[in-house]
């Protein structure tokens, strides 16, 4: 699915700033649930910044994680890249897409790309696409300013997303059943829609000024990460996050 930036104003406008200001940093983090448009950010910000219509350059070096970790041949194959700074252009944006898998490898990819922030060349501007961002190094994360991406829904989500924000507003009034019955349909989209869906929920409820609820959905993103029971997960965080 393509992403867009319609809906984005307010990134839109902080975007616009850096560029006019000309107060660019070395390193942004793009936090936000998938199809938040982080992506069609980057090659927007890499187009205005180099005041050009294409985001297809040799300026734009788009570097995408593997199936588990970004690896340190990737970070090294980056490091020859930018060694010299831009190609062409003034400036050459880097993007990691799915940038918290710095962090596997035990760290080694990390650490790697944690030099290169350090001691960033010329002209160059990293952009770490996230919709994980507390999973980043923290080394990492204290040298990129972060712009975050809200929740918003568009024509193209999914109806079962819009009909669980519904349910989750409406849990106080949800007897046991159905939120078993919730949970069941939850489970069969699988286990990576279904941390979509608890990190995209994590994003409504946060722009809904409800941070308990944010952060308690995106706790249990987290969770599904790991090897555990998908449906009883599940029906956990539904009657927990009903008492809340």
């Amino acid at each position: 699915m393509t992403e867009t930036l319609v809906s984005q104003k307010r990134v839109r406008g902080i975007l616009n700033g850096i560029v006019n200001t000309g107060r660019v940093a070395n390193a942004y983090i793009f936090a936000g649930p998938p199809r938040s448009g982080k992506t069609a950010a980057a090659r927007e910000f890499f187009q205005k910044l180099n005041k050009t219509d294409s985001a297809r350059a040799v300026d734009f070096y788009e570097l995408n994680a593997g199936k588990t970790v970004i690896s340190v041949e990737q970070i090294r194959d980056l490091q020859k890249y930018v060694q010299y700074g831009p190609h062409v252009l003034p400036y050459l944006v880097v993007l990691l897409q799915q940038a918290e898998k710095l962090s596997g490898a035990n760290g080694v990819s990390g650490n790697a790309f944690l030099k290169l922030l350090e001691e960033p060349p010329d002209g160059v501007v990293f952009i770490l696409e996230t919709a994980n961002p507390d999973e980043l190094l923290p080394t990492i994360r204290s040298r990129c300013q972060t712009i975050v991406f809200d929740y918003t829904p568009a024509r193209e989500e999914p109806p079962e997303l819009a009909e669980l924000i519904e349910f989750t507003s409406a849990l106080k009034a949800k007897n046991f059943w159905q939120i078993c019955q919730c949970a069941e349909e939850l489970q069969k989209t699988g286990r990576e829609t279904a941390q979509n869906y608890l990190l995209a929920l994590a994003q409504y409820w946060r722009g809904q000024m409800d941070f308990r609820k944010a952060r308690f959905c995106l706790k249990y993103a987290k969770i599904l990460q790991k090897y555990v029971n998908l449906r009883l997960t599940l029906e956990v965080w539904l009657l927990q996050m009903r008492d809340l």
